[in-house]
């Protein structure tokens, strides 16, 4: 017969969750210390076989296959701990609490072994950190601190990890761990160095990089709360402070590695900057594109953003705000509630809009400038006599070169014919500015007239050159990807786009071209590649018909 499952009475674990999340979010602290106290009176008084093995199993291990590694610890038994519960409730007085009940055991006089031993039936009650929950969400109590904007739970999940990777480290469980194994001895490494080797920002940035099974960030998750500005700028401000005095006051080091932390992404290609301008969350989008609060100038272009701005961005914003706007425009009863929350969206594009519009200026003029220089520093004052010997060779036609005319070959016709007609002006413009060329093989190539003295590495400029193109290929292209997508022309338009830049090579798409800029020139080289392959489609079916006729 199949056995019926029991009821069994709850774990001491569950317990202490049942009574934190029983307890008011703001309760005082004498009532935290009447609920959980007889929970926590554990009996340290263990054998010293017990310790032993307690030792051995969770540390010995570890030592000897990386000595110098600190150790994280994933929950395998259960899906919640206290310390989850505690942060999901915002419950600050218990997470004192716990705070107090790691450094009462940390700090005894007891000998080291069996103080970590103490240290680990605590931790295994209440929880770790950096534990993620066996369930299939798999998010940290650091994920719950931030979709509940408990951001006072920040410095204290830091320093309860803190304690626990110090105690780790402590230079007696070093040495002995590693003689037991016939290892090297660390006798030289003083105490002070080892007791300081795990570095409060490296728990902090853990905290901030934690990932659950959808690759979401507690900062990604925080965006949904109330207090997402406050719990992401609280996180930046202590981690930005740790990591000055890590890397000795090297603002651009510090920078550059919290940027890449809130410019990661999840696995909906989501960042923390794209949730919060989508639900509107105005204060941390200022926070995050270098205006904080109401003191910052949109028109100041000089302002250094904490992430990128990317098209990805606006068009995420984009999408959202539409969804919105269908939503209360089905069901006007909810447009009194999300009212407010749409207009805050609408502000956030605008917002987003106008600081990729900036970037992409400034970087233009900044990379004009270098182009400037670079031109003077390689000898790019040229003579009068120069100038003149140039326009002459302009004029010259070479061996095999005829300018493009109404008497044409037929060939030519049959592009022009089959390309949009454009008005006489601009067919002049093409006219006096290409040329015919006859190849080695035989083939007939079209070539724009330019010199190479004016590009000296080979590589176009980023401004507008006459001679290098057709000067209505800009809007050719936009107009033959207007009835495809109307996204590419204004961000062309945004991005202050020109044809030229799909000609650069790699080096010169780093050099020239943002981010934003290099996610535009993909998404057109793409449409053109399509447009190759639909042609080489159509010409082989027009072979197949020809074939059919003779």
């Amino acid at each position: 017969m199949p056995s019926t499952p029991s009821t069994s009475h709850p774990t001491l674990e569950e317990q202490i969750c049942q009574q934190i999340f029983a307890l008011p979010p703001n309760c005082p602290r004498a009532k935290v210390h009447t609920v959980l106290d007889p929970l926590l009176e554990v009996d340290f008084s263990d054998t010293e076989d017990d310790i032993q093995r307690i030792f051995h199993d969770t540390v010995d291990e570890r030592i000897e296959e990386n000595p110098s590694a600190v150790l994280e610890y994933h929950s395998t038994t259960h899906d919640i701990t206290p310390l989850m519960v505690a942060c999901d409730k915002c419950n600050q007085g218990c997470l004192d609490y716990m705070l107090e009940k790691f450094l009462q055991v940390t700090k005894t006089k007891d000998p080291v072994r069996l103080r970590r031993a103490k240290t680990r039936k605590l931790r295994s009650l209440l929880g770790n950190p950096l534990m993620d929950a066996s369930n299939e969400n798999r998010n940290t109590a650091m994920h719950h601190a931030a979709t509940a904007g408990c951001w006072t739970a920040i410095e204290t999940l830091q320093r309860i990890q803190s304690l626990l990777i110090m105690h780790e480290d402590q230079p007696l469980g070093w040495e002995e761990g590693l003689e037991q194994h016939g290892a090297k001895s660390n006798a030289g490494v003083s105490s002070s160095t080892i007791q300081t080797t795990p570095s409060r920002t490296s728990i902090l940035l853990r905290l901030g990089l934690a990932r659950n099974s959808h690759n979401d960030t507690p900062l990604m998750m925080a965006t949904q709360s109330s207090h997402a500005y406050q719990f992401v700028k609280t996180w930046y401000d202590l981690t930005w402070k740790e990591l000055q005095a890590m890397n000795g006051g090297s603002s651009a080091l510090t920078e550059l590695v919290l940027r890449e932390v809130l410019e990661a992404t999840n696995d909906s290609k989501d960042s923390c900057l794209s949730l919060a301008s989508s639900l509107g969350q105005i204060d941390l989008v200022y926070f995050l594109v270098g205006k904080d609060g109401e003191e910052g100038d949109s028109k100041d272009s000089t302002i250094a953003t904490k992430v990128n701005v990317t098209a990805n961005d606006v068009l995420k914003c984009k999408s959202s705000l539409h969804k919105m706007e269908q939503t209360l425009n089905s069901n006007p009863t909810l447009k009194k509630q999300y009212q407010r929350q749409c207009d805050n969206v609408k502000a956030c594009l605008k917002l987003l809009e106008s600081q990729l519009a900036l970037t992409s200026d400034r970087v233009t003029k900044e990379l004009l400038q270098e182009a400037e220089l670079e031109k003077k520093t390689n000898g790019g004052s040229f003579s009068t006599d120069d100038k003149s010997k140039r326009k002459k060779k302009k004029k010259t036609k070479g061996k095999g070169d005829a300018l493009i005319s109404s008497g044409a070959t037929s060939s030519v016709h049959a592009q022009q014919e089959s390309a949009k007609p454009c008005d006489v002006q601009s067919e002049q413009k093409r006219e006096s500015g290409a040329i015919l060329t006859t190849l080695p093989d035989g083939k007939i190539a079209v070539r724009f007239m330019g010199h190479k003295e004016e590009t000296p590495n080979g590589q176009p400029a980023i401004g507008i050159d006459q001679t290098f193109v057709s000067p209505d290929a800009t809007d050719l292209l936009r107009e033959r990807f207007k009835g495809i997508s109307s996204e590419v022309d204004s961000v062309m338009s945004a991005l202050c786009l020109d044809v030229k830049c799909l000609l650069y090579s790699d080096h010169g798409m780093a050099l020239n071209l943002s981010p934003a800029q290099l996610d535009a020139v993909q998404q057109i080289l793409e449409k053109q590649l399509e447009s190759v392959q639909n042609a080489r489609e159509i010409q082989h079916r027009m072979h197949e018909i020809g074939e059919q006729v003779k």
